[in-house]
């Protein structure tokens, strides 16, 4: 087995588990609005938005976190059967990739970007199994895992 081939094993899992980590459905914020604050409506957030209330970017953090670290333990299995040539401990892969438990600052950040709705923009691990099943499926379909090459491939064969 070569590094390249180690490598793109790698990169397809880490984006499989970033394109999860922004499709969770989970929990909802309100929005603030600032004018409806400022004329005494509440604003839906009041005065306690994300960027004045550290305990609820905490808060946000700590349940997106707990995403993260259960998705790992739901797919550990499905790893290891069809990307075990080329990972050999998938929880050290994916602590190495996304432990954010000794600093939850990413997450914190993330939650006030995206003003409270990062939780739903993850995907659930079902939805994320089903789209991932298609690039694991050997003999199942006409489509191959492996990418083939274009008209604009050079051979080896070309070159010398």
């Amino acid at each position: 087995m070569t590094i390249k081939k180690i490598d793109t094993c790698r990169i397809i899992v880490y984006i499989l588990i970033l394109i999860s980590i922004f499709w969770l459905n989970g929990v909802v914020s309100q929005d603030y609005d600032e004018e409806a604050e400022e004329a005494g409506g509440g604003g839906g957030g009041g005065s306690q938005n994300l960027e004045n209330n550290p305990a609820a970017v905490q808060l946000f953090s700590d349940v997106a976190f707990s995403r993260f670290s259960n998705i790992s333990s739901v797919f550990k299995d499905d790893i290891k059967k069809q990307f075990g040539f080329c990972i050999t401990d998938v929880d050290k892969d994916w602590n190495d990739a996304f432990n954010f438990s000794k600093n939850t600052n990413f997450l914190g950040n993330c939650v006030k970007t995206t003003k409270g709705d990062m939780a739903q923009r993850l995907c659930t691990a079902a939805e994320i199994k089903f789209y991932f099943e298609s690039f694991y499926q050997s003999g199942q379909g006409k489509k191959s895992g492996f990418l083939k090459p274009n008209k604009n491939y050079i051979t080896a064969e070309q070159v010398l």
